[in-house]
């Protein structure tokens, strides 16, 4: 019996001595296998990262691609005439001294007109001595407002002015429209009454004459007063 144990055991170590070599390859073999496996992920790495160029960085943006409003561009400025505004300002000073002295003349016109047809027509017998004071006060009044008239018929407009309703500046020319019309009647009705004399529906067209006189020297002041006041 204690050599049968023996014999095992000298048979187990015999054994175990002939597994050994091949563990030990066993090992040997993972760990080759684990070492090729790193350094075939390594190689793979690096030949991934030799072939791979390094990523290029973005373009710079040019000038037209830069070049974008988020709003809307604002509508081209006005192109204003120096000259043009110089002249304008020169010519409408002009008609503004001249507008006052036709005014004045005017209003002695009123006045004589109304002294004219008091002698010729309402007190009797003419004696005649405002017909030729007349005569050239209206001669002036017409004359200085025609003058008026052109001043501000061709004074440059380099800005053209939107409308705004009714202003003051409407309320002159619709006054100033108002007194031409009454002018051009009161110098057709005057030459026609001067040719009536002696007919008995003279007195008739002097009242009407004078009438509109009065209606033409209240639309002249009102073209007046608006602006100078």
């Amino acid at each position: 019996m204690p050599c049968l144990a023996i014999d095992r055991r000298l048979i187990g170590l015999a054994v175990a001595l002939l597994l050994a070599p091949r563990l030990a390859e066993a090992c040997v073999f993972l760990e080759d296998q684990v070492a090729d496996g790193a350094a075939a992920e390594t190689t793979t790495t690096s030949a991934a990262t030799a072939v791979a160029p390094p990523a290029a960085p973005p373009a710079p943006l040019t000038a037209q691609q830069l070049d974008f409003d988020l709003l809307e561009k604002p509508p081209a400025g006005i192109q204003v005439d120096l000259a043009a505004v110089n002249r304008r300002r020169t010519m409408l000073n002009v008609h503004q001294a001249v507008g006052l002295g036709m005014f004045a003349v005017a209003l002695a016109n009123t006045i004589v007109g109304q002294l004219n047809y008091s002698d010729r027509f309402a007190n009797g017998p003419s004696s005649g001595k405002y017909e030729l004071t007349h005569t050239l006060t209206a001669s002036a009044t017409l004359l200085a407002f025609a003058g008026t008239g052109l001043l501000a018929l061709l004074a440059p407009t380099p800005i053209p002015k939107e409308g705004s309703g009714i202003d003051r500046l409407t309320v002159h020319k619709i006054s100033m429209a108002t007194a031409a019309a009454g002018m051009l009647a009161e110098t057709v009705l005057g030459i026609y009454t001067a040719k009536r004399e002696g007919h008995l529906n003279q007195p008739d067209f002097a009242a009407a004459h004078l009438a509109i006189g009065y209606v033409t020297f209240a639309a002249i002041s009102l073209g007046v007063g608006v602006i100078v006041f």
